[in-house]
Formats: C-alpha cells, sequence, structure tokens
C-alpha cells in the first residue's frame, strides 16, 4: 500500500488541469467502482471532515497544515489551500456542528509542544484561538450538543488508551474511558434518537461504545476478525434492521491503515448479553496509500452517496503523493442516502 503507481501519478498532473479520475479498478481489485481524486500533495493527510458547508478540511499531520478544500463552481474544479499552520507543528482530529461558522481541531503548539484544541473561523482562517489544552495527542475529534470528544492512543499498551469529553467554552477536559488500547478513531451517530459515541483500537480493530447523553460505557460491541489495523471510521444505522431484541444494527466502514483497504462489517448495538459481536469484514476498495480516514461526503460540492478516503504514512514533510479520493457512489447500492448539491462528472 505504500507504494505509488503511474496511475496515480497520472491522475495526481491531472488534477492540476482540473477534475482527475482513476480508471476503474487502477487502485485494486477489490471492488470495480469509479475514483476520483478530489485533493493532492499531502504527506499524511491524518483526518478529514466536512463541515456541511461546502468546506472539507484535511489535517495533514506530518507537513504541520490544516487544508480546505470545495468545489469552485467558477472552474468547475476543485480547489484548496492551507487554512492553518501559523504557530503549530502538527494537525490531527477535526470536529464541527452544523450551521457553526467554527470549525475545531487539534493540534501541536509550535513553541510548547503541548496539543491543543483550536477553534478556526471556516471562512476566516486569520481568526482562530485555543480553546483547551489535552494531556497527549488527540487523533480522531468529534462534537455534539457544544461538546467535543478525543481519542488518544497512548504508548500502545493495553490500558493506556483514553477518551476525552472537552467543553470548549471553558476549556474542561474530562476523561471518559482510560482503559482502552491504542485508540483511535471518534464518530458519534444518532442511532434510535440516542446519541452514540463509538470508538475505534487502531491495532486489533475493536470497536467500543458510549452513550453521550449519560457519559456511560456500553462496551466493546465489535471484534472485527479481519486484522487491518482500523484507523478512522463512519458507521450509519441500517433502516428496517434490528438484530435479536431488537436492538439496532450498524453499517461501520473503516480506513484500514495496514492493508490499504476500505472496509466494512455490521454490528448491532449493543451486543447480545453483553458478548462483543465478532463480524467479519469485507474490503469495499483497495490499494490506497495507508488510508487513515474515510467519511460520506456532506454539503455543497460532495456526494452523501460516496466514500471519500484520506491517505497517511508519509516518512518526511517533503512527502507530497498523498491524496483525498472518492469513491463515487460507492454508497448508493449500500444504504438510502439523500442527494443533493451533486458535482458533475
Amino acid at each position: 500500500p505504500f507504494a505509488a503507481t503511474c496511475l496515480v501519478c497520472a491522475a495526481v498532473v491531472g488534477l492540476m488541469m482540473g477534475n482527475a479520475f482513476l480508471p476503474v479498478g487502477s487502485l485494486g481489485q477489490a471492488q470495480q467502482q469509479q475514483r476520483r481524486v478530489v485533493a493532492t500533495g499531502f504527506s499524511w493527510a491524518e483526518n478529514l471532515h466536512f463541515d456541511g458547508q461546502g468546506n472539507l478540511f484535511v489535517s495533514d499531520f506530518r507537513k504541520g497544515h490544516l487544508v480546505r478544500v470545495w468545489w469552485d463552481a467558477a472552474t468547475q474544479s476543485y480547489a484548496q489551500e492551507i487554512h492553518l499552520q501559523q504557530g503549530f507543528h502538527r494537525f490531527l482530529g477535526i470536529a464541527s456542528t452544523p450551521g457553526d461558522p467554527w470549525v475545531y481541531v487539534v493540534a501541536q503548539q509550535a513553541a510548547s509542544s503541548e496539543y491543543v484544541v483550536v477553534k478556526t473561523m471556516a471562512t476566516q482562517p486569520e481568526r482562530f484561538e485555543v480553546v483547551a489544552y489535552l494531556k497527549g495527542m488527540g487523533n480522531g475529534l468529534a462534537m455534539h450538543d457544544g461538546f467535543l470528544y478525543t481519542a488518544m492512543e497512548g504508548d500502545f499498551l493495553p490500558g493506556e488508551g483514553r477518551v476525552f469529553r472537552i467543553d470548549p467554552w471553558n476549556g474542561n477536559v474530562t476523561l471518559l474511558n482510560g482503559a482502552l488500547w491504542s485508540a483511535d478513531g471518534v464518530y458519534i451517530l444518532q442511532v434510535d434518537a440516542q446519541p452514540v459515541l463509538l470508538v475505534s483500537q487502531l491495532l486489533d480493530a475493536r470497536l467500543w461504545a458510549f452513550d453521550v447523553s449519560t457519559n456511560q460505557s456500553l462496551g466493546r460491541i465489535a471484534e472485527v476478525q479481519h486484522h487491518t489495523w482500523m484507523d478512522d471510521f463512519c458507521a450509519v444505522q441500517v433502516k428496517n434492521l434490528h438484530a435479536a431484541g431488537n436492538r439496532p444494527t450498524l453499517q461501520v466502514y473503516g480506513a484500514g491503515f495496514l492493508r490499504g483497504e476500505v472496509v466494512t462489517f455490521q454490528t448491532p448495538l449493543p451486543p447480545p448479553e453483553s458478548n462483543t459481536s465478532r463480524p467479519v469484514m469485507s474490503v469495499v476498495a483497495d490499494g490506497f496509500k495507508s488510508p487513515t480516514s474515510v467519511r460520506p461526503g456532506t454539503g455543497k460540492g460532495f456526494r452523501s452517496t460516496s466514500l471519500y478516503v484520506s491517505e497517511g504514512g508519509g516518512l518526511f514533510a517533503s512527502d507530497s503523493d498523498r491524496s483525498i479520493i472518492e469513491l463515487v457512489d460507492i454508497l448508493k447500492e449500500r444504504e438510502s442516502f439523500d442527494v443533493d448539491n451533486q458535482p458533475p462528472l
């Protein structure tokens, strides 16, 4: 997955002149689909986030950039710019609330090397401020009802992974769970009107759930059989599908960092009798360079029926061959999504 292909290089060059497309199956044979390069030039694109207002934010961990991507109607192509870098070394998790002009991102301060949460105005990059100080490198970031949630991998030892709740108004940081292993991605999903925080463990592809309304753990809900180093992920509740006991079923899409895959599996919430479900992953697409994050599109210019994948793994800041790749309409046959404001192909 770390090796670049001539087809990707050609697509990147094509992107400079407009919209680049990857031929069907050019990055892998797991599933025949169309792929599109949305943005490029990254060394380690760690997380991606749609603010719902036509912006895609990407954190480049290695270069120390927060990049904004948007659909430019005038040129009929995607545009990108460095949104924030001043005073920071690294950027990681990104989150926002629909309709809110502020976007929150985990960053490392250049002067002190402390990890902080920064809020920045989506339309005015010069407006930003630190709202909280963290006790370590917060990787994923999610937001619900005014609170932020982040996961820290720790030292990759059992019990070192931690999950925190952050109040951006007063800077308070509260430990929710301090007994995970390599906690990485976080995602908040409304499940039967109940807000649920999902947390992935990178090294063993396990998924944990927390009730956001009570901050109580719902336990380990999935232990996936296909070992892939599941980095960040997203999930939807499968409509009209409940497991025994009328438990809702989740469809999870994950970035398989180790094998260069986008994977998917189903799991009930909570698992039966507090036992962890052991679903088998299937590979949606492969051939990526160390994929780190996957999200469905939201907002003008991005398809809600597509999955957008960020690539990481660059060893040096000078590396610039990682991209954001759209799996065009990959979700159409899998789920029912609203489709609007789709850019032309």
